[in-house]
């Protein structure tokens, strides 16, 4: 199964059950002023930034980004959608949060040095109603871009300012995905 991890206050926390690594750690909190976008696939550590901002350009419309709490199928108001292994997946229909809360889209080099994430900042409301969603340990949160589930990770601990989106992308993916969701 894949990683999924998120990024919390400046601190390395984990999200489906696996923890950053510590270049991911210090490297997180870097400047929202990071350096534009390199090019190529591979990251070259002796001539790029680890992490930097990107932007939508104008020409791309934003996806719709939604965050929902899963639950079990026994909720007659849920929502089924379909997991990524095809099996249902029931979603309370109570939006968490939506793409409108996001206020910085970055890309970065995960702590293995090869794949890439993308990291969500959350305004300070998204923040405060992230963190009271996530309390509960091991809630559950379905990840859905334009109405088609990314993933649906388990928050082992608090969440609150952002979240990294990290499914071991490519430098193109995870600059594509991040355009998307830029505001």
């Amino acid at each position: 199964m894949s990683e999924r991890s998120a990024y919390h206050s400046g601190t390395c926390r984990t999200f489906g059950g696996v923890a950053l690594g510590l270049l991911a750690c210090l490297v997180a909190p870097q400047s929202p002023a990071a350096a534009t976008a390199p090019s190529g696939d591979q990251p070259d550590a002796a001539h790029e930034p680890l992490i930097w901002t990107v932007q939508r350009p104008a020409v791309t419309p934003r996806a719709r980004l939604e965050f929902h709490r899963v639950v079990g199928a026994e909720r007659g108001d849920a929502q089924e959608i379909a997991d990524r292994d095809g099996s249902p997946l029931h979603i309370d229909r109570q939006l968490i949060l939506s793409e409108s809360y996001v206020t910085l889209v970055q890309v970065g080099i995960e702590y293995d040095l090869v794949h890439y994430a993308v990291t969500l900042t959350f305004n300070a409301k998204a923040a405060r109603r992230m963190a009271d969603i996530t309390s509960e340990r091991n809630v559950r949160i379905a990840v859905l871009i334009d109405g088609r589930l990314l993933y649906a990770p388990i928050a082992r601990v608090p969440l609150s300012s952002g979240i990294m989106l990290s499914y071991h992308y490519d430098r193109s993916e995870a600059i594509a995905l991040a355009a998307r969701l830029a505001p």
